[in-house]
């Protein structure tokens, strides 16, 4: 999620690209070297009427809010973004559900991630078919652009052996739930239902970023998305926009 409402602080310069994807991965590569960066791809994809980018990234951070718990999150958010009214990047975690609606959830949290992160990033950079515009904090415009032409694109190492994916869910349970939603939809009490479950794997090794860029050429979504937090890391390569806000 990318929230923008003006550019203080930054300064702004636009540079021609003679090679997009060449530029994409270059970038790539130069914002994942720092601890909290953000890039979303639409990987040309001419048919969505709303896109506003071809590539969009947030690097580093010199504000955040990251919140370990539900609990006047949105609130929080608020005065955040009123205090720094500028480009923000982050997301927003399905467990807030429970400060809109009265609900709870009691599952397990085994990753660890905030339930809310938004940072203002030092570097964003809006990338367009034939041009990308670089607003910087901290160097100058031209000196970011320089060091993203300096970056290496680093070979793509072969994705080693995973462990079996196991379900979280038991297949009987799961099976169970299966059933009581059918139940559910034929006497009318809902018609659509979303049900998911977790499917994970431990002890492997892998570089998120390699990951990232072996799955976004295979599904060229998009919507792909990587956000980097630290030791935390979300990849994303979805066919659909959940939501977007222009203007007040």
């Amino acid at each position: 999620m990318v929230k923008s409402l003006v550019t203080h602080h930054y300064r702004t310069a636009t540079f021609p690209l003679a090679s997009l994807p060449d530029f994409k991965r270059t970038a790539f590569e130069w914002a994942q070297s720092f601890s909290q960066t953000c890039y979303l791809d639409s990987n040309e994809y001419s048919a969505d009427l709303h896109r506003s980018y071809e590539c969009l990234i947030g690097a580093d951070a010199c504000e955040t809010i990251s919140l370990p718990a539900t609990g006047n999150a949105f609130d929080r958010w608020k005065q955040f973004c009123e205090t720094h009214p500028t480009w923000q990047f982050g997301y927003l975690s399905y467990d807030l559900k429970n400060e809109v609606e009265a609900l709870q959830s009691a599952h397990p949290d085994r990753l660890g991630f905030p339930v809310l992160h938004f940072f203002v990033p030092v570097y964003v950079l809006e990338v367009f078919t034939d041009r990308v515009v670089i607003h910087s904090r901290r160097e100058s415009p031209r000196a970011v652009w320089q060091l993203i032409r300096k970056s290496r694109q680093r070979p793509a190492s072969e994705v080693p052996a995973l462990p079996s994916l196991r379900a979280r869910t038991p297949r009987q349970e799961y099976l169970q739930t299966v059933e009581a939603i059918r139940r559910h939809i034929v006497e009318g009490d809902l018609y659509e239902m979303n049900l998911c479950q977790e499917f994970y794997a431990e002890d492997c090794f892998l570089d998120p970023g390699d990951v990232f860029q072996q799955l976004n050429q295979l599904a060229q979504a998009p919507f792909a998305a990587f956000l980097k937090l630290h030791d935390r890391h979300l990849l994303c390569a979805s066919p659909e926009r959940f939501l977007k806000k222009e203007g007040d």
